[in-house]
């Protein structure tokens, strides 16, 4: 199907009326069909001149959108056959396989989730070219008759929007240009303070590191004094903790068992005050590789189990689920609590440092160096601020015994599941 290009028509009369006849893409043809829409009578009332009659007929042919790239794209795509499902498998294994920063395993387990509950059976075997704000509208309509949130519809919306947005030419271009309008889909707002972010306070910080005991005593302590997330501090290895234990470095992070080099951001060091430094190096005793929380057997644990008697440990505690990132939010308000950031409290680019998150002064971020090469200043601010809960004396029975042979399994290099940036 070659571009058409534009055209004036064809004015006649038919018995008491004028008309323009223009050929027009349909769906199912290679070739134009002709179509004959009437301008106006012959003779009696409203009766144009002929000027009058041209002018109107290409405002008729203008209104069909004959002639329109967008109609022509859409005529094309459905031509094509090409489905929504087909799209979305293309969208995700681009998303994942690109050169240019691919997405983690995780978000891509989330789309698949969005495309699978909602997007596939309500579009799944639909041409891609035909789905726009109004096949938007009805889903919203039914997501929110069943209770979803309104974030969760958003990010379900966006996830269609990118997968009709990724279908392009041989040029690059989008094939189905869409302007999405979220006012005429209803879209609900999504409220920044209804949304769920669990923290925990320095008291209840406490009451779960005493509960806690041995290996689980140090990985509760470690995330609430380090503001690490639970991917980082599971592909933690022995090596990984220097000068004594004051320092962490972070490069991996865990996904489903496979270990992957973590983002930008998140690669750091992140520095402990000296009785967290000194508790993690009695963690460590005599061992100097493997991994840094492992099982009985000295395989890694994964994040899974993790999660699950940490859960459980709530529960008995009387704290209800919380969650991991519970403890990031605990040690972002400590840091922010500390003065006024930027002041005379913690320097707000050392907080976005250590928690692994992108410089909020971007253009300056890009030639300031002083978190990652001035390690002295760093360590008396982690010294300073402290770490906001009560640490214990001891870990509550004997750290892990070392591994009784170097083996592959702790020696090798982390797998890498997809390109990324490691430091």
């Amino acid at each position: 199907m070659a571009r058409r290009s534009g055209q004036s028509g064809y004015i006649e009369a038919k018995g008491n009326m004028y008309h323009v006849r223009f050929r027009i893409d349909v769906v199912g043809q290679e070739k134009r069909a002709y179509k004959s829409i009437p301008i106006c009578p012959v003779s009696g009332p409203g009766k144009m001149t002929k000027p009058e009659r041209d002018r109107r007929a290409k405002e008729i042919i203008a209104e069909s959108g004959a002639d329109t790239e967008r109609h022509f794209k859409q005529v094309e795509g459905v031509t094509s056959g090409t489905t929504f499902r087909q799209q979305a498998e293309r969208w995700l294994m681009d998303s994942r396989n690109r050169k240019r920063d691919p997405v983690q395993p995780n978000t891509i387990a989330g789309w698949q989730s969005h495309l699978d509950t909602w997007l596939l059976p309500e579009f799944g075997d639909r041409p891609l070219a035909s789905i726009d704000n109004p096949e938007g509208k009805i889903l919203v309509e039914k997501m929110c008759k069943a209770g979803r949130s309104a974030n969760t519809v958003r990010c379900v919306l966006n996830v269609l929007e990118w997968v009709v947005a990724s279908a392009v030419d041989s040029k690059g271009n989008q094939l189905y240009p869409r302007s999405w309008n979220h006012d005429f889909m209803d879209v609900p707002l999504v409220k920044v303070e209804k949304l769920r972010r669990p923290t925990l306070t320095g008291e209840e910080v406490s009451k779960i590191v005493q509960a806690a005991r041995g290996r689980e005593r140090m990985r509760y302590v470690l995330l609430a004094a380090g503001g690490l997330r639970v991917g980082e501090e599971t592909a933690l290895d022995v090596r990984h903790a220097v000068d004594g234990g004051s320092t962490v470095h972070v490069q991996h992070t865990v996904w489903r068992h496979h270990i992957g080099p973590a983002k930008c951001n998140s690669v750091r060091d992140v520095d402990l005050c000296a009785p967290v430094a000194a508790l993690l190096k009695t963690y460590i005793e005599r061992r100097n590789f493997g991994p840094l929380f492992p099982t009985r057997s000295g395989r890694r644990e994964s994040a899974r189990n993790a999660r699950r008697s940490f859960d459980n440990l709530c529960e008995k505690l009387g704290l209800g689920k919380r969650g991991f990132h519970s403890f990031r939010r605990f040690r972002t308000s400590v840091l922010r609590a500390d003065g006024i950031p930027g002041k005379d409290g913690v320097p707000e680019h050392l907080i976005s440092y250590w928690i692994g998150h992108q410089d909020p002064n971007r253009m300056n971020g890009h030639y300031d160096f002083s978190s990652k090469t001035m390690k002295e200043w760093r360590k008396q601010w982690a010294e300073k601020v402290g770490v906001g809960f009560e640490i214990p004396a001891d870990l509550g029975y004997p750290a892990p015994n070392a591994p009784k042979k170097v083996s592959a399994l702790t020696q090798a290099e982390p797998k890498v599941y997809s390109a990324g940036c490691v430091a």
